[in-house]
């Protein structure tokens, strides 16, 4: 496997770099003239083994469940019923949990927004669908006021407000985290950073994932959220309308949760720890972690969605594997990011692999590592891992940190 440490490579710019280091074979067969990710059809899969879907850090054992929390019925935009929702996403497209997400607070005139009466049947339908080691139902819904949509999941009330410091405020007050659906729109248009170009502490203790894809043009704003100093979780929305929940076009994704437990509980834990990625395959199982790191009791694995202290010139050194099924597409290249810019590419050329991925030294301040994995003609990454947040101490800081 090759690695360059040679600067930021866009999508773009990428793509060529794989056309140049992969197999002669795979350059005949790729037309650059239609290298763009199509979003033509709908696709699921069928998910790998519960033991290729385990992971065991310090004695916990994980397990990698798909879903997303962003999805509409008729209650909105939609179509059908939450029941039918959450059925066909458990018995034809094999989820392991499912949200179902109306809008709210649409802007002034907006129809088909979620009413009280709407709420307390998506609820009522999510708790009768939630069957605890086996399926697990979120009911939430769309906040879309404008340009900034977020999806508030497992919160009992419609907080129904139209300016997002109070919206935001609310969701504070009540311990709740928000995933953020759209980080931009073109049709509005509207951009993240540059509405909110200033990081907020107070917004950082509520967001808790992001998606990398809810339809539309892949746009690189995951990584300006993380650039931004924001702590939040790669994920990925479905943002459907019509009857086919759990199922996915180029443009959407999955979000994977490595949680404990089948349960609510277990993997809203997993949310908040963001110990999630984002994959628009099936049957891509991602871990990610940092290893041999220090800690007041030796030793510690640090797995995606950690936060850890360390002393600065520190070497830091990812562990990366990578599962599929028998016979599954190669992945081309690894990359590796900090803070929202590429320090390395890894590549890869293999279906499934292991590896150890040098990361340099850590330095003072928390900065975000993480990995976005790429095939071979693709315009948008296949995977997008959570970060792993470090934070280097000096001979004038004392004591360790790790979560």
């Amino acid at each position: 496997m090759r690695s360059l440490h040679s600067g930021r490579f866009s999508p773009t710019a990428l793509a060529s770099l794989l056309l140049a280091v992969c197999p002669a074979q795979a350059r005949a067969e790729w037309d650059c003239a239609t290298a763009t990710a199509s979003a033509e059809g709908l696709t699921t899969g069928t998910p790998l083994s519960l033991e290729a879907r385990t992971w065991i850090v310090d004695g916990r054992t994980y397990v990698a469940r798909w879903g997303s929390l962003h999805s509409h019925t008729s209650l909105s935009d939609g179509s059908g019923t939450p029941a039918q929702a959450f059925a066909r996403a458990r018995g034809i497209a094999q989820m392991d949990f499912w949200g179902v997400s109306d809008h709210v607070a649409g802007p002034p005139g907006t129809p088909q927004s979620l009413t009280e009466e709407g709420w307390e049947q998506l609820k009522s339908e999510a708790d009768a669908a939630n069957s605890p080691g086996q399926f697990v139902t979120f009911y939430g819904y769309e906040w879309s006021p404008f340009g900034e949509h977020m999806v508030l999941w497992n919160e009992p009330d419609l907080l129904v407000t139209r300016d997002i410091l109070r919206f935001l405020a609310q969701c504070g007050e009540r311990g709740r985290l928000v995933n953020l659906s759209h980080l931009w729109n073109g049709q509005v248009p509207f951009w993240w950073a540059e509405a909110h170009p200033v990081y907020r502490p107070d917004w950082d203790q509520v967001f808790g994932l992001a998606d990398v894809w809810a339809g539309g043009p892949y746009r690189p704003v995951y990584d300006e959220l993380i650039s931004q100093g924001y702590r939040v979780g790669a994920f990925a929305g479905q943002d459907n309308h019509g009857p086919d929940w759990g199922l996915i076009g180029e443009a959407n994704g999955w979000g994977v949760a490595w949680s404990e437990e089948l349960t609510r509980e277990s993997i809203d834990r997993a949310f908040r720890a963001c110990r999630t990625y984002a994959t628009r395959d099936r049957d891509l199982v991602i871990t990610y972690s940092l290893r041999g790191l220090p800690d007041r009791n030796g030793e510690r694995v640090y797995p995606m969605g950690s936060t850890v202290l360390v002393p600065i010139t520190f070497p830091l050194v990812a562990s990366v594997e990578v599962r599929q099924a028998a016979g599954g597409e190669p992945i081309d290249a690894v990359e590796v990011l900090r803070n929202g810019v590429q320090i390395d590419v890894v590549f890869t050329d293999a279906g499934a692999f292991a590896l150890d991925i040098p990361m340099g030294t850590a330095d003072l301040g928390r900065h975000a590592y993480y990995l976005r994995l790429w095939r071979l003609g693709d315009d948008r990454p296949l995977a997008v891992t959570s970060p792993i947040w470090v934070g280097g101490w000096s001979q004038n800081s004392f004591g360790y940190l790790g979560t």
